[in-house]
């Protein structure tokens, strides 16, 4: 019985002969209906008027608990957006900035100085590692964690430091990366060139990176690997080539990079040419040091002499607006000969002292930029500023120019020294940078 189909019922007018007759159908059908519309079996201690006053208080300020809920929900339940909210793609570029391997850093050992770090495994016959750091009886670093590696060749064989990001048996789980794009960067220092390079292994392609370029220098190797549609696994290590060479590595990163890379490094040695990509054309814009060069250059007799020279290589400046920095210092002799400092940029070059300008026993220091504003047209423009030591007075001399060099060529920026005797002018040092 329903409890909107009870029977009506009426009271004995006090001749003990009307009224409804109170039967067991009756009682049976009130108790049925009320238990099976507000009688819980599963909560049988909570009572309707607590869920009343609970509805009620979730309205809040609202006078309904369905208008309460329309301030978060839409009408079939999937979240509003709120204000501030990450994107979808917000958050898969957060995700995408991880690092996928674990001990990147090097920073555990736990099996000991002489075997591989957590995570990571060495191979290759004869094949030798240190951990190397503070406190350490190597106390190399490079600069990206408390310690770094130093890996130790045979001379059969190469040698391999390996991390195995996704193994065989666990790829069925990882079956939406195939195809995407995986970027490693590894830091890297060796003292003799074409020593250590990184490699992207997938169990069907293989990605790997130049060796390395330079000899006792830091350097950053990077390569961008398309995971293959059908790959098996993912490893990835740094390999340091047979023949008994050493070389430090550290700062293992490893990423999802469906995006172009943009690859700020604050140090940086070489040339783009050292990310190597599969699949799609990706781009590396570098920021940091280029060159640095602290061999004395002074000129010879009458005329101008180039001093320190760089070639800054094609492609570095690929986007307007992008700028490389030079930084340069130097001395002027202890006479009155006319002493003239230039800066060029290719063939066009700014006067950074005065014409007709003769200092005696000077200290100088200039600094100039190159912007570009097109493939082949840049802003050059910089300073000078000069102490003379005698009198204690300052000049400075500011100048631009407009270049129009072809920026998919190579291009040489120099500093050039006019004056009478040799090393009327001297330069001491010269700093080039690309800023990020």
């Amino acid at each position: 019985m329903e409890l909107g189909s009870w029977p009506s019922v009426t009271n004995d007018p006090g001749d003990k002969q009307s009224g409804t007759v109170w039967t067991k159908e009756i009682h049976d059908g009130i108790k049925t209906s009320v238990e099976g519309n507000v009688h819980s079996a599963a909560n049988p201690t909570v009572a309707t008027k607590t869920i009343i006053d609970e509805v009620v208080d979730a309205r809040g300020s609202k006078t309904s608990l369905d208008a309460r809920l329309d301030v978060a929900l839409e009408e079939d339940g999937t979240p509003k957006a709120v204000a501030g909210q990450a994107t979808e793609e917000q958050v898969r570029a957060q995700v995408a900035q991880k690092n996928l391997l674990a001990n990147g850093d090097l920073e555990l050992w736990t099996a000991g100085t002489t075997s591989a770090p957590d995570n990571f495994t060495l191979s290759g016959a004869a094949a030798a590692i240190l951990k190397s750091g503070p406190a350490q009886a190597d106390t190399t670093d490079l600069g990206v964690g408390t310690y770094s590696a130093r890996i130790t060749s045979g001379g059969g064989e190469a040698a391999k430091l390996t991390q195995i990001a996704i193994s065989v048996a666990n790829m069925s789980r990882w079956r939406n990366v195939q195809g995407k794009k995986i970027a490693l960067a590894v830091r890297v220092k060796t003292s003799t060139s074409n020593t250590v390079r990184i490699v992207v292994d997938d169990g069907v392609t293989t990605t790997v990176s130049g060796y390395n370029t330079t000899t006792s220098a830091e350097e950053d190797l990077a390569v961008v690997h398309l995971l293959d549609s059908a790959a098996t696994k993912l490893d990835v290590y740094a390999e340091v080539a047979l023949g008994g060479l050493v070389a430090y590595v550290g700062g293992f990163s490893l990423s999802f990079s469906d995006l172009t890379i943009r690859w700020q490094v604050g140090d940086k040695t070489t040339t783009p040419s050292q990310a190597i990509v599969t699949g799609t054309t990706t781009t590396v814009n570098i920021g940091g040091r280029l060159s640095t060069n602290v061999v004395d250059v002074g000129n010879v007799g009458a005329g101008e002499d180039d001093l320190m020279t760089y070639a800054l290589p094609a492609g570095i400046l690929s986007t307007d607006g992008q700028v490389v920095r030079v930084t340069a210092w130097g001395t002027m002799a202890v006479n009155g000969n006319t002493k003239l400092v230039r800066a060029y940029f290719g063939a066009t070059g700014i006067l950074l002292t005065i014409a007709g300008h003769a200092p005696s026993d000077a200290r100088w220091r200039a600094q100039f930029e190159i912007i570009r504003t097109g493939a082949a047209a840049q802003i050059l423009i910089g300073h000078l500023v000069e102490r003379d030591v005698a009198s204690s007075s300052f000049v400075f001399t500011p100048a631009e120019a407009t270049p129009a060099e072809t920026l998919a060529n190579s291009i040489t920026i120099k500093m050039t020294g006019e004056a009478t005797s040799n090393n009327d002018i001297v330069q001491k040092g010269m700093i080039v940078e690309v800023l990020p």
